[in-house]
């Protein structure tokens, strides 16, 4: 059995605080997230609606939706530097 000593990790060791990506970060800041996230609240707070998970993927989700139907254009969102 492993002494707490050699099971322990040092300083020098742990992993580099990065932070990864977001789910959809590509659409965070656009003008569709904001009305989408905007219309949802309005829904939540009328409980005209329940989301049961985390309204950002839900958003998310629905900003991805809407490009790959058409029905909201790819061109509107600037590409990841």
């Amino acid at each position: 059995m492993p002494t707490s000593s050699s099971s322990s990790i040092s300083s020098s060791e742990k992993a580099p605080n990065v932070t990864a990506p977001r789910p959809y970060d590509e659409y965070r800041n656009s003008p569709l997230w904001s009305a989408l996230q905007q219309t949802l609240g309005e829904l939540i707070a009328t409980r005209e609606l329940a989301i049961n998970t985390a309204p950002e993927y839900v958003i998310g989700y629905l900003c991805r939706e809407l490009i790959a139907k058409r029905v909201v254009s790819a061109d509107a969102f600037p590409a990841e530097s």
